[in-house]
Parts: structure tokens; C-alpha cells; sequence
């Protein structure tokens, strides 16, 4: 069930978008019909599902698995991939304001700025971690809209 923001500033103040840049997308949520507004939500998350996966398949398995050997073929196949990742992370807070006001979105409200430093950090094997504490916070993400999604009320 979408949990919609009631403005642009309150989404800002808790999700700091570094992808999601404008201000008519509140509003154009909130103008949605319940439908289309869960329709959004729903193709969100599977936006989302899908660049993990894809991240998983260039060995990107979260922290609690071996990360890859740094190569810069793979950060740069990775690169696309987190960036579409932000994109659908914040677009997903932006329709559920309760699951971005919870514990399961504290990672990837610290992480999701990762493309803000990602010319810095790929010079190094830092990157290879960083992708790797990415993909955890959004599986994290991922698994907190799974639950809400589960205890909500038919």
C-alpha cells in the first residue's frame, strides 16, 4: 500500500535523492489514482529486484560474501546498474513514505549517494565494497517493503 509524502521538502529531509531531482513527483503522486499509485509502487520494486539480481550475477553478492577482484570492466558493467538501482530505490521511498521513515531503508539512505563518489572510489578497490555494502542495504531495502507488504491488511 503506498504511504505517500505530503510534500517535496518532508521527501528530501528523509531521503536526500541524489537520482530523484524533481519536485512535481510528489505531487504527481499524489494526484495518482490508488491504483495507479500502487501500480507504481509494485513496478518499482520490481525495478529494483531486478538490478540486484543483475548485480549478483557480476558476483556482487552483499557484505556477507566474497566480493569480486577488482576489475574496471566490472565496475563499469556494475556502474549502470547502481545507477538505475538509486533511481528505483528513491522512486520506491517516494511512494512509501513509511518504509523510508523505517529500519530497513537506514542503509541505503546512507548508501545510495554512491555514484556521488564513484569516480574516486573506482580508482581504488574500494569500489568493489562499496557496490558490495550497496547491494546489502537494497536486498535490506528489498526484504523491509516485502514484510510491510506482508503484514498489511487485506
Amino acid at each position: 500500500m503506498a504511504w505517500l509524502w505530503d510534500s517535496w521538502e518532508e521527501y528530501v529531509d528523509v531521503v536526500h535523492p541524489v537520482a530523484v531531482e524533481s519536485p512535481h513527483r510528489v505531487r504527481l503522486s499524489q494526484e495518482d489514482s490508488w491504483f495507479k499509485a500502487e501500480h507504481s509502487l509494485y513496478k518499482t520494486a520490481g525495478k529494483l529486484e531486478k538490478n540486484l539480481r543483475a548485480l549478483g550475477q557480476l558476483g556482487f553478492g552483499g557484505c556477507n560474501a566474497a566480493a569480486p577482484a577488482h576489475d574496471q570492466v566490472l565496475v563499469e558493467q556494475a556502474y549502470p546498474l547502481v545507477m538505475e538501482a538509486v533511481y528505483a530505490g528513491e522512486e520506491l521511498l517516494l511512494y512509501h513514505r513509511r518504509l523510508a521513515k523505517s529500519k530497513a531503508a537506514y542503509g541505503f539512505l546512507h548508501q545510495h549517494s554512491l555514484p556521488d563518489h564513484w569516480n574516486r572510489y573506482a580508482k581504488t578497490h574500494r569500489i568493489i565494497i562499496e557496490i558490495n555494502q550497496f547491494v546489502s542495504d537494497v536486498d535490506e531495502l528489498i526484504s523491509g517493503f516485502e514484510a510491510m507488504v506482508e503484514a498489511a491488511p487485506l
